[in-house]
Formats: C-alpha cells, sequence, structure tokens
C-alpha cells in the first residue's frame, strides 16, 4: 500500500540512544528506562507533549505512543 499516509511515518521520529530518548517533530519526548521485573525489557515514559495535546485525539495518542515504543525497539536493534 504506497499511498497509506502513515507509511514513512519513520520519519517524524529521532532517537538519541544515549539519552535514552525517542522524539517527534509533533513535540512529544519519551524516556526509556529498563524495566523493573524484566531486565531484558524497555519501559517508555512521555516526559513531554506539544502544547496544542488537547487537538489530538486518543487514537492519534495511541498511535504516537505505540510508534515512540516500535522506534525505540527497533533502534535498539542496530
Amino acid at each position: 500500500m504506497t499511498n497509506h499516509p502513515n507509511r514513512n511515518w519513520r520519519q517524524c521520529w529521532t532517537v538519541d540512544l544515549e539519552a535514552r530518548e525517542a522524539r517527534h517533530i509533533d513535540g512529544f519526548v519519551f524516556r526509556f528506562e529498563r524495566a523493573e521485573d524484566d531486565p531484558r525489557a524497555w519501559d517508555g515514559k512521555c516526559i513531554t507533549c506539544p502544547p496544542d495535546i488537547v487537538s489530538f485525539d486518543r487514537g492519534q495518542l495511541a498511535r504516537i505512543a505505540r510508534e515512540a515504543g516500535e522506534i525505540w525497539s527497533e533502534s535498539k536493534k542496530l
């Protein structure tokens, strides 16, 4: 599906492995830390949101959080 609007979603993210952060162009910043119960797993937390967060619906927010986890996981494998 080459015309899908989210096919290039990875371009909206930058990952800083040293700071353990994933940043979205809309202003979201997620920080990742090792999970307490599983040292192989990572937990992500949104530490910064854009000022216009009320303009995002629940589905968009869920997608951004999911993308943050996916881009972090992909970056750790590189």
